[in-house]
């Protein structure tokens, strides 16, 4: 969300996919709900998940609610969590640039 209008402008007019990384394996509420807000501000073909995941985003009237109702996570990050509800408070889009053994390199 602090990047959401950043993103959504560096996958316009491009093909795009949001993965949603869940939890331990399993589906993830408020990813879903990130996707779909994603999903609200890009133009083109949309999955039946990407259409799920805006249909979720429609379901909370802000970011934090749409966190709070994650399905994963110990109690006590309610701070971190509404900081990351924050939205377009950032213009950085990162960007996966490789791997480097079993990590990451990301550039901005």
């Amino acid at each position: 969300m602090l990047n959401l209008e950043a993103v959504a402008r560096a996958s316009a007019d491009r093909d795009a996919v949001v993965v949603c990384a869940g939890f331990q394996g399993a589906f993830a509420l408020d990813d879903a709900y990130c996707a779909g807000r994603i999903v609200q501000l890009v133009d083109g073909e949309r999955t039946d998940a990407a259409i799920a995941s805006e249909l979720i985003a429609r379901a909370f009237p802000t970011a934090l609610e749409g966190f709070n109702a994650r399905t994963y996570g110990p109690p006590g990050l309610e701070e971190d969590i509404a900081f990351c509800a924050r939205e377009n408070v950032l213009d950085v889009v990162p960007r996966l640039t490789g791997m480097v053994g079993p990590a990451a390199e990301i550039t901005a």
